[in-house]
């Protein structure tokens, strides 16, 4: 994988989790966005990371209607705790009813990385601003490990992030045990 327009590489990290050579990691350039480098030392040329990258092949463009909502939580407690109305954790709540997993983004300073939760009662650690790209990690392959094993997944992140991982999880639609959160991302 070569990105020669940085502008339109998104940073998502599938590529780096589709490799099973380890051949690509992410560098930070000098204004802290993440982009991939590859190791041709390492690289097989399998064209795995090719195949999903948006940059290369872009995601599929929804043709039906769709709908946006907004809105806060009523519990007075998850609102003060929240930044942006507690939506997330009012959906949550709904969702996860039992054998689920939560994949949200946890912050330490300017340090932002996505993580999971296996308890409804940890959803704090998601609930800060965050104002930076956040490092994926293995995510992508923990989140298809868990639909294997026939858990309900949560999963929170960027409108490209999202697209990442359904362009990781090759368009497998996981119906009824996959449910994707986009955060504006300005």
């Amino acid at each position: 994988i070569s990105i020669t327009n940085k502008a339109l590489c998104c940073g998502c990290e599938a590529c780096v989790q589709v490799c099973s050579h380890n051949a690509i990691t992410m560098q930070e350039d000098n204004e802290g966005f993440r982009y991939p480098i590859v190791n041709n030392k390492l690289c097989v040329e399998c064209g795995r990371c090719e195949n999903v990258c948006q940059y290369i092949v872009p995601a599929k463009k929804k043709t039906e209607v769709q709908h946006a909502f907004g809105g806060h939580i009523k519990n007075k407690e998850t609102l003060n705790e929240s930044t942006s109305g507690g939506a997330f954790s009012a959906i949550v709540e709904i969702w996860c009813d039992e054998n689920y997993v939560i994949f949200g983004a946890e912050t330490e300073g300017l340090k932002v990385w996505h993580s999971y939760i296996e308890d409804k009662k940890e959803l704090n650690k998601f609930r800060r601003s965050k104002y930076s790209q956040s490092i994926i990690g293995n995510s992508f392959i923990e989140v298809r490990r868990f639909l294997k094993e026939g858990k309900k997944v949560v999963f929170s992140g960027t409108p490209c992030q999202i697209a990442g991982l359904k362009s990781f999880l090759n368009d497998k639609e996981y119906k009824g045990q996959l449910l994707t959160i986009e955060v504006v991302c300005e």
